[in-house]
């Protein structure tokens, strides 16, 4: 937990002004995911900082946990708030594309959780490693990569992070489309929503097995964001499979945007 309170330092220090792409430290690290750190994020986030509630410390501990990440893989992140009740406020965490505007597309996952929602850390390792690997791949990329807040609380509705970032986006008339990365047990690739059409033919180049059916209890979770997506006039996917897999899928597929 110490780390993660410095790391909350940093990030009050260095996410504050207009969210303009500034000067960027470099990419580091190879040039693709990392299993062994995808693992060890999946540990802090299931282990130090396992209670997520929105809005309260341990969410706002877990949003400064991913700022400096992103910070460390050469992304300039702002906290975007998310109001979740009155005196509460939770917080989208974005990077912002090293490329500038426009936004290609957007890759997002909730970092909060409730006692319903299973364990999360893997997926949200995978997030972190994949933001770092893209900017190794593709320096200048065109991809936001958003940590939602208070997508699991029951106020107002729900979804409180994933409709922030929805209307963020049509305010500033941007259409990219958007996909959650999932990781399931059993390997391979599936995708599920409009844009996985898109993602399962990437798949399908690579040689990949589709993955098992998706019954994993995130999953219907998480396919609540493709509703709010849709809603909007959006596009979105949940990429789920083995954490090679829905990598190596989502390397080739935003590397060419």
């Amino acid at each position: 937990m110490r780390r993660a309170l410095f790391l909350s330092c940093l990030a009050v220090a260095a996410c504050t002004g207009n969210g303009e792409v500034g000067e960027l430290p470099p990419p580091s690290g190879p040039p693709e995911i990392r299993s062994d750190v995808v693992a060890s994020h999946g540990r802090e986030f299931d282990g130090d900082l396992s209670k997520r509630d929105a809005g309260s410390q341990e969410e706002f501990a877990a949003a400064s946990y991913i700022t400096g990440h992103l910070q460390q893989a050469g992304y300039a992140v702002k906290l975007e708030p998310v109001p979740v009740g009155d005196l509460v406020r939770s917080t989208n965490v974005v990077a912002l594309p090293p490329g500038g505007d426009p936004v290609g597309a957007v890759v997002a996952i909730p970092y909060d959780n409730t006692p319903n929602v299973p364990p999360q850390g893997a997926d949200l390792g995978l997030f972190l490693e994949i933001a770092r690997a893209l900017r190794v791949v593709e320096p200048d990329h065109h991809v936001q990569f958003v940590a939602l807040g208070a997508e699991y609380s029951e106020s107002e509705g729900g979804h409180l992070g994933s409709r922030r970032l929805v209307n963020l986006l049509l305010d500033a008339d941007e259409m990219p489309p958007a996909v959650t990365p999932s990781i399931i047990d059993g390997g391979g690739f599936s995708s599920l929503g409009p844009q996985g059409v898109e993602l399962n033919e990437v798949a399908h180049a690579l040689g990949m097995e589709p993955a098992r059916p998706l019954t994993d209890p995130i999953t219907p979770a998480l396919l609540e964001i493709t509703k709010v997506f849709q809603a909007a006039g959006l596009e979105h996917a949940v990429a789920s499979g083995g954490a090679d897999e829905v990598a190596e899928v989502l390397l080739a597929y935003l590397r060419d945007l």
